[in-house]
């Protein structure tokens, strides 16, 4: 997300405060405050377009959906291979290095002179912190 609309927020706060202070005078200033109140409502005016360019679009948002409530249910699968001979530091490291991407190894078998470590994991996705219902 960028920072452009905090940009306008210094140009609103002035502005604000001016049409404040602006209405605490006399009417040969009157000219002033519409002056600003035309600025403030252009300034509104853009703000308000930056604003519908950074939100997505409904067709976006129903993509994205979709896409989020597939990964719930699906895996990720990987397949590491080590030397027969590694030692048991060398594997747990390496396993450790995997559960830490969270890599679930679920099966080993040994290959003629490897090891096979089949693993899985289910896809990144903030759909899985909302509570379920049922």
């Amino acid at each position: 997300m960028t920072r452009e609309p905090m940009k306008f927020i210094p140009h609103l706060i002035f502005l604000l405060v001016a049409l404040f202070l602006v209405g605490c005078n006399s009417s040969e200033e009157e000219s002033q405050a519409q002056s600003l109140s035309n600025e403030f409502e252009r300034l509104v005016e853009k703000m308000a377009r930056k604003f519908d360019e950074l939100t997505p679009s409904s067709s976006d948002v129903h993509k994205l959906t979709t896409a989020e409530v597939e990964k719930l249910f699906t895996y990720e699968y990987k397949t590491l291979e080590l030397s027969a001979d590694a030692g048991p530091k060398e594997i747990e490291t390496k396993l450790a290095e995997l559960g830490a991407d969270r890599w679930d190894c679920f099966y080993a078998e040994r290959v003629n002179k490897a090891l096979l470590f089949y693993c899985k994991r289910r896809p990144k996705t903030y759909l899985r912190y909302i509570p379920r219902v049922f």
